[in-house]
């Protein structure tokens, strides 16, 4: 890792940690204009430090400010032109950021490529003026019958429905303390109360309903006139996935994690070594809880997401491993019912286009007279079919009137129970969560 080499108010940030790749060692650099010679929060009002990043050696996907890279707590730059972008690091949204992460006291400029995936630039280094630190308060939330510390710079998730009130602790000869809560930037009523080195804040429907609408509730502290600073940001767990998400593929590279699409990064999918044709995947929520903790996949198996108003497949689409450099694995995410209907057709097209006979009461069929028998049987079903399995148990392996099985016969002139037959064509598993 290089050091800044200065002209002026100048800085030429080389990438720190660029992975390498078949091509060799990355060339991407951050270049930064406008870093200040001393860096001292919070700044006075009125105060404008325009930042500006110019990304050069890839294509650009997003660039924002934040302490380190795994964090949520982050502020987006703008995009002015191709390659460059800026922020104002007097922002309101900065000075949070930086007021959070004052153990480490560095923020770095984040732009994530197309290749290599993630660079960084060396840090902006800044100091806290007294009273500014954030590091004495802790939040407890009451949600249900549970409390929740809260711990500064990491995520945490809830049910906004379940949240009843949030109790701040307070540092030693804090002044004036006053809690307050925001959605969207905009200030919520809360019923808020002093009590003996604490304050407390009740949440209302009304806020329990904006949160649940725009996912995120920040929770600001302010003391003794002192420029107010964000505590926490809570998460709202999502109800369902976006449906624009659906059938969005997210490629992972083996021993790393992606978010999982349409969950507002409550959801991920970790991988581990891809050998073999199979690979260790775990799916863990925002709070580190796994729903499904190292679940052997290979391509056509699906890990099941249930929430609150929709169940969900993360289907293994396909796998890649390379000579040199590292495996991956692609990810779909559908709708649980879609997923099924679409492994029945599947199974009902592999039927109309074998060459094997099926029997049927005595008579005997071709692939594609069985197929079309099959579907006039599921079009009429009694009962409901939800999924492959009860596709092949109710409807396509035996009779519904007798309840005599259906045979097929091989074209070496062996035969077998039709039920047989189709689950040894049928790909994918279904692994569940908790």
């Amino acid at each position: 890792m290089t050091l800044p080499i200065r002209l002026g108010g100048f800085a030429l940030f080389m990438i720190g940690s660029a992975p390498a790749s078949s091509r060799g060692e990355s060339d991407a650099v951050i270049l930064l204009d406008g870093v200040p010679s001393t860096l001292s929060y919070p700044l006075p009002a009125g105060t404008n430090l325009m930042l500006t990043a110019r990304v050069r050696g890839g294509t650009v996907e997003s660039v924002w400010l934040a302490p380190h890279e795994i964090t949520e707590r982050r502020v987006p730059l703008q995009r002015v032109a191709e390659g460059e972008y800026q922020l104002n690091l007097a922002d309101r949204a900065v000075q949070a950021v930086a007021a959070e992460a004052d153990v480490t006291r560095q923020l770095y400029v984040f732009a994530r490529l197309t290749e290599p995936p993630l660079i960084k630039s060396l840090p902006i280094c800044y100091a806290l003026l007294d009273g500014y630190s954030s590091a004495s308060l802790e939040l407890t939330v009451i949600h249900g019958e549970q409390r929740t510390v809260v711990r500064r710079r990491s995520s945490h998730w809830f049910v906004p429905e379940e949240v009843r009130e949030l109790l701040l602790s307070l540092p030693v000869g804090a002044s004036q303390p006053a809690l307050s809560l925001r959605i969207a930037e905009q200030p919520m009523a809360a019923e808020s109360h002093e009590l003996p080195g604490e304050l407390r804040a009740v949440l209302t429907d009304e806020i329990r309903h904006r949160w649940k609408e725009k996912g995120t509730l920040d929770v600001v502290y302010q003391s003794n006139g002192s420029r107010p600073q964000t505590v926490a940001q809570l998460y709202a767990i999502p109800r369902q996935l976006d449906a624009s998400a659906s059938h969005t593929p997210v490629t992972i590279h083996q021993r790393r994690h992606k978010n999982l699409p349409g969950t507002h990064g409550f959801l991920r999918l970790e991988l581990d070594d891809i050998t073999a044709g199979r690979v260790l995947v775990t799916l863990r929520d925002g709070n580190g809880q796994a729903w499904i903790d190292a679940a052997s996949m290979r391509a056509g198996d699906a890990l099941s997401v249930k929430l609150d108003e929709g169940t969900y497949v993360a289907v293994l689409t396909d796998m890649v491993n390379l000579l040199t450099g590292d495996d991956y694995a692609t990810f779909e995410v559908r709708p649980l019912g879609e997923w099924q209907t679409d492994r029945i057709e599947r199974l009902l097209q592999t039927i109309e286009a074998s060459d094997v006979i099926f029997i049927r009461e005595g008579e005997e069929y071709s692939g594609r007279e069985a197929g079309e028998h099959l579907r006039r049987k599921l079009d009429h079903a009694e009962r409901e079919v939800h999924t492959l399995d009860d596709f092949i148990e109710h409807i396509a392996s035996r009779s519904s009137t007798t309840g005599n099985p259906y045979h097929v016969r091989l074209s070496d002139g062996t035969t077998l129970e039709a039920g047989t037959w189709m689950r040894e064509r049928t790909k994918g598993r279904l692994v569940p969560s908790h």
